[in-house]
C-alpha cells in the first residue's frame, strides 16, 4: 500500500488526534512524509483536521483501498481514480479474457452510460463510486 493509505488507514481507526510523531514511528516514515500524505488525502476530498503539538484527525470522508477490498473478499479488483466508463473497463477485461468475480471501480467517469447507450452524467464529487460486476456463469 502506498504511504497516505497507510496513513489513512490509522487516522480511520482513531477517534481523537493522533500526531504525526507517531504515524510516523507506527509506519517507519519522517514527518515531512507524513505531512505529504496528509496533503495527498486531503486532494483527495478527505476532510482532516491538524492542529499543532496535537497532531491530524479524519473529520469525514473515506478512501477507496482496491488491495484491502480484495484482501478481504473473493474478488478480483480493478480500480481507477477516473475512467472513460467502468462498464467499457468491465467489457474490455472480459474480453481480455480476465476471471469472472472481477469489480471495476472507478470515482469519476469522463463518458458513463446508462441503459441503452444513454449518457450517464458520473463526476467525481466525493463519495460517488461506480461499479459494474462481472461474474463467470459457474459462479452465479
Amino acid at each position: 500500500m502506498k504511504s497516505h493509505q497507510l496513513v489513512y488507514q490509522i487516522l480511520a481507526r482513531e477517534n481523537d488526534y493522533v500526531s504525526g510523531e507517531k504515524i510516523g514511528e507506527e509506519l517507519n516514515l519522517s514527518r515531512t512524509s507524513i505531512w505529504k500524505a496528509i496533503q495527498r488525502l486531503q486532494q483527495e476530498g478527505l476532510e482532516i483536521d491538524s492542529i499543532k503539538n496535537r497532531g491530524y484527525k479524519l473529520i469525514q470522508g473515506d478512501l477507496i483501498l482496491p488491495d484491502l477490498i480484495q484482501e478481504k473478499t473473493n474478488l478480483t479488483i480493478h480500480y481507477k481514480p477516473e475512467t472513460k466508463s467502468t462498464q467499457t473497463d468491465a467489457k474490455e477485461g472480459i474480453e481480455a479474457g480476465n476471471q469472472g468475480n472481477t469489480l471495476y471501480l472507478s470515482t469519476c467517469q469522463t463518458a458513463g452510460r446508462g441503459r441503452f447507450q444513454r449518457p450517464y452524467y458520473s463526476p467525481s464529487q466525493g463519495g460517488d463510486l461506480y461499479v459494474p460486476a462481472c461474474s463467470t456463469q459457474s459462479s452465479l
